[in-house]
């Protein structure tokens, strides 16, 4: 009986695995904010975020938000790819892409705002990578490059259906918390710097990015770099990339 119990848990666990396909790699507790939805919501010369409470999370210069909001609707316009803009709390640098509630999304945190402050050329790399991931649907081909490796894990201790129900919930878990390819992260490194250029951005920009994220990556834990692991190499690539798009001028 206790078998059979199991073996439903496993079932459950997995239909949830199923769903998060579609789901982003969110965090427990945060609930991103729809930036232009926020942004039309007010004339006035700040852009304020308010949590469940009712209290101010973090306020922003209209001008800020505008120019952010400029700089995604390029992008967006010239990958021919439409998705929502969103923000979320954090004390660490983050970014990620997924599907949540039927639409795509791309949610940039807090800290990883205050890092990129007003450098909007490194805003337009990481706002194209971003829906480089969605538009060549990495994370779902990541999330299959993942399941293989886990289901064989359960089968190696499926006499011992426990632990089955502990490899399933690890599995749908780790689903969530996604991390991508060196190919994948390379195929949106491309897509993502050469938007950034032909939206009018100097793609340098990525560049500064990933050296300021790197740099971060020394004194702290930096949850981009968890699942968009960067190297002297990247930045590298990166470099002869920019002075390549550069040179066609």
């Amino acid at each position: 009986m206790f078998y059979n119990q199991s073996m439903k848990s496993i079932s459950r666990l997995l239909i949830g695995l199923s769903l998060a396909l579609f789901l982003p790699a969110v965090t427990c507790g945060q609930e991103p904010w729809d930036v232009r939805k926020i942004f039309l919501t007010t004339d006035e010369t700040e852009v304020r975020f308010f949590n469940k409470k009712g209290n101010t999370v973090r306020i922003f210069a209209r001008s800020y938000i505008r120019e952010i909001l400029n700089v995604w609707d390029r992008i967006q316009e010239i990958s021919s790819y439409r998705s929502v803009l969103k923000f979320t709390t954090g004390s660490a640098p983050n970014a990620y892409a997924g599907k949540s509630g039927g639409e795509k999304i791309v949610v940039v945190n807090f800290a990883m705002i205050e890092l990129l402050e007003t450098d909007f050329d490194a805003w337009a790399g990481l706002l194209g990578h971003e829906i480089a991931h969605l538009k060549l649907n990495h994370q779902r081909a990541a999330l299959k490059r993942k399941i293989p490796l886990k289901i064989v894990d359960w089968l190696i201790d499926r006499s011992d259906p426990s632990k089955a129900v502990d490899f399933a919930g690890s599995l749908l878990t780790n689903s969530i918390d996604m991390n991508y390819s060196r190919k994948h992260e390379r195929e949106s490194d491309y897509s993502g710097t050469v938007w950034a250029y032909q939206a009018g951005y100097d793609p340098m920009g990525t560049v500064r990015l990933h050296e300021a994220l790197a740099k971060q990556g020394q004194v702290g834990t930096v949850p981009f770099l968890r699942s968009h692991p960067s190297s002297e190499e990247r930045v590298q690539s990166l470099t002869a990339l920019a002075r390549k798009l550069k040179s066609r001028k």
